[in-house]
């Protein structure tokens, strides 16, 4: 067992080190791991775990507190003495979590080190001045009471969604797919994402969706109202696909190629970009944010309403804690910004209208 548990403390030396030495590498972790080892570790997990109709993270965690029970019973019969217990657990400890660091990095993580998507596409982005961001809200505005209005059967109620989560799912990964081919990425695989229960698991952190590596697979909270469903599982999805960085996974969702089969879902897309802008107009100013919101349609405002409406049903738990512990992770895979890239959206989507001026017409 001792020796079992240096080889993952070893393993997990060497991935840390390995990692920290291509910090400034982006080009051989794209060539090599992300367009590389990634493009067979993606199908193996498809065309195996992912013809199964159940999330494997329930096994993965029975598995893993399974393992780590039956460890920590045998080192409590083996070894009488209180010091040597807990030398032993301090021991196994380590060498799990060097293990779950290594499977981490090595089935998914290092593409958080790859070439980012805007110098990928050659995007310059700024941050835009303010009436730019008031100008890009109005315009977005219209688009959606557009496509709202062509929704059949669409009334002043708020929207529901009448497919199957497995109907979504097909759906949502033939349009990313086809995205992220139309910008050169690989596609290998084909990406699964499914509903987690108990609900709120993952909205009492202000989450809404996870993609677990170590199954390969995305989960959205079983909690989630259905018009944030194509956004969470688009976006799950676009992890699994490789893009680690979170506003990359918003732009892709909102990418110009979005033609879905079905009218619903062009609205449900667009609507968390919607709120980022709509966010930071109420934070400049709210009074005038008020009158706006006020103003939008009835149907718009039902739909807002019953997003908001879910949402308290699910209230935070330690947000602060949450918030710092989540922007540490992601600085320390490498993202400078830490949760502030989750609205670099914003700037890539301006960036990308200002390059393609005819994309989202």
């Amino acid at each position: 067992m001792t020796k079992g548990r240096l080889v993952w403390i070893g393993l997990g030396v060497f991935t840390f080190f390995l990692r920290w030495s291509l910090g400034n590498r982006p080009e051989w972790i794209e060539d090599y791991y992300s367009r590389g080892l990634f493009q067979l570790i993606r199908p193996a997990i498809d065309y195996t775990l992912g013809w199964f109709p159940f999330p494997w993270i329930y096994v993965c965690i029975v598995l893993l507190l399974s393992y780590a029970g039956l460890s920590i019973r045998r080192i409590w019969r083996t070894y009488p003495h209180w010091k040597t217990r807990l030398w032993h657990w301090a021991w196994f400890v380590t060498a799990c979590m060097a293990g779950i660091v290594v499977l981490f990095m090595w089935m998914w993580g290092f593409n958080y080190g790859r070439i980012t998507v805007e110098r990928q596409l050659g995007l310059d982005l700024r941050q835009p001045v303010y009436k730019d961001i008031k100008q890009a809200l109005e315009e977005e505005t219209s688009d959606l009471i557009a496509l709202r209005a062509r929704i059949p059967g669409a009334s002043q109620n708020a929207l529901d969604l009448h497919l199957s989560k497995v109907e979504l799912e097909n759906h949502l990964r033939l349009l990313l797919t086809r995205v992220l081919e139309q910008h050169g990425y690989p596609v290998g695989g084909r990406m699964r994402v499914f509903t987690l229960y108990p609900k709120g698991i993952f909205l009492r952190f202000s989450s809404a969706g996870l993609y677990f590596p170590l199954t390969g697979q995305g989960q959205i909270d079983a909690g989630l109202h259905t018009l944030q469903w194509p956004h969470t599982m688009a976006h799950e999805m676009a992890h699994g696909y490789g893009i680690a960085e979170e506003g990359a996974c918003n732009f892709g969702v909102m990418s110009p190629a979005a033609n879905l089969p079905i009218p619903q879902l062009p609205i449900w897309a667009g609507c968390p970009y919607w709120r980022s802008l709509a966010i930071y107009f109420k934070i400049k100013e709210p009074d005038a944010y008020a009158i706006f919101r006020a103003g939008l349609p009835p149907g718009m405002i039902a739909d807002l309403e019953a997003i908001n409406k879910n949402l308290l049903a699910y209230p935070d738990i330690a947000p602060k804690i949450r918030d710092h512990t989540y922007d540490a992770y992601l600085k320390s895979q490498g993202l400078q910004d830490g949760m502030a890239n989750y609205n670099k959206d914003i700037l890539m989507i301006e960036a990308w209208k200002k390059k393609n001026q005819n994309a989202y017409q």
